[in-house]
Formats: structure tokens, sequence, C-alpha cells
């Protein structure tokens, strides 16, 4: 367990009449703690299940890849993306015509 301040007249946050913190004065002087989806989700797929040889990650992969095998499009299309990459998109700044598009400024 994590020490807890005990909260004294000595270190507590200043305030005025108001009850409002003063500047410099913090109710969290720990800050918000980290959070992240992300992060929980990427330790999860790194656990080995109980009664299990790999990792959640290699069991999912192992699973994307037998469905494209069986012909599922979607999978298919999520391992070329992770292989190749996504096709590059060229987007051209002209009016269709290929005459530069007329920027007028205010």
């Amino acid at each position: 367990m994590s020490e807890e301040t005990i909260k004294t007249s000595t270190n507590k946050p200043q305030r005025d009449e108001k009850g409002r913190l003063l500047p410099g004065n913090t109710a969290n002087p720990n800050g918000r703690p980290a959070f992240s989806l992300t992060s929980i989700l990427k330790e999860e797929l790194q656990n080995i299940p109980e009664g299990e040889k790999v990792s959640r990650a290699i069991s999912v992969m192992r699973k994307i890849l037998k469905q494209a095998e069986d012909g599922d499009a979607t999978s298919q299309k999520l391992v070329m993306n992770y292989i190749e990459g996504m096709p590059r998109q060229n987007i051209g700044l002209d009016g269709g015509d290929g005459s530069p598009i007329e920027f007028k400024w205010l």
C-alpha cells in the first residue's frame, strides 16, 4: 500500500474566502493517474491463458490468418494492410482539369 498524507493545516492547499484554490495550489498534487486502454489491451494480449501454450496475441493472429485462408475478405484485407501497408492515395490539388486551384486571400 502507498502511504497516504494526512491533511493538516500546514499541508492543505490554500484557498480564498469562497473556498477556491489560490494560484499555485492544487487539490491533487500527484496529478491524474495514467490510464490507457491501448496499454491495458497490449498487456492482456501478452498474457498466456491458463492451460494454453501461447499468448493471446499469437492466438488472435492465428485465428485471423485462418479466417483469411478460409476466404474471409475482411481478414484478407486486414492481413494485407499489415504486411504491405495501406495503398498510397495521391490527392491532387487542382481543379480537376490539371489547372491549379486559385486561392483568394481576404
